[in-house]
């Protein structure tokens, strides 16, 4: 039987692993906003910084959205600076 990982009574249905952070969209039917996308960084306990959504299309892009910009974040900071020709 798979376990159902669960948060603040939202069901955890979708996850995206960026580096060492962890992007996931939750549900809860019964909540005034039934849909959150949260972020977890490795090495700490449980979701933070929640956008809380009524609609799953709306919470699925801003998922995407998110872990592109962690992407986008890590790719910026794992730049090598062009070398230089220097011979002329």
């Amino acid at each position: 039987m798979d376990d159902i990982e669960k948060n603040a009574n939202y069901t955890i249905t979708d996850r995206i692993q960026v580096g060492k952070m962890t992007f996931v969209l939750g549900e809860n039917p019964n909540a005034p906003a039934p849909f959150v996308t949260w972020q977890k960084m490795e090495g700490r306990s449980g979701y933070d910084l929640g956008h809380y959504m009524t609609d799953r299309d709306s919470a699925v892009k801003d998922l995407h959205r998110r872990a592109n910009n962690e992407k986008e974040f890590l790719a910026s900071i794992n730049k090598k600076p062009k070398e230089r020709n220097n011979a002329r």
